[in-house]
């Protein structure tokens, strides 16, 4: 039988870090295809709204489900934000140990912590 190596082990820190880093690196890769396709429209464009999704990823990246938890208020953005997201597509594998579904929280400009479109700047009205 496999024991873990205690947490003082040089053995586990470098386990664990390796699998922060590539959590982190994925969790990257989400947002990046989430600011991607959300930045193309002036109605789903990151900024004016709060939301809640929930997001079912295949292993090889592709958004199977997605599921709006309440609505932002307006439900033509609420449909449109759902219908969206099919077919995004994220540019990694994702891990066999992901937890789905994955919660995503869009936060409006006030915050200070909105997602910015860097990536499509000037698409969609900007």
């Amino acid at each position: 039988m496999m024991r873990r190596p205690p947490r003082s082990s040089p053995l586990y820190s470098s386990a664990a870090s390796d699998v922060y880093k590539r959590q982190r690196r994925y969790a990257g890769a989400v947002q990046a295809a989430l600011e991607e396709q959300l930045c193309r429209s002036p109605r789903t464009r990151p900024g004016t709204y709060r939301a809640v999704l929930q997001l079912w990823i295949g292993r090889f990246g592709e958004v199977r489900h997605s599921r709006l938890l309440g609505s932002t208020g307006d439900p033509q953005r609420d449909s449109a934000l759902v219908e969206s997201l099919r077919g995004v597509r994220v540019m990694q594998a994702t891990p066999a140990t992901l937890a789905q579904p994955l919660t995503i929280l869009l936060l409006p400009k006030t915050t200070g912590k909105a997602m910015e479109c860097k990536l499509t700047e000037g698409v969609g009205g900007s």
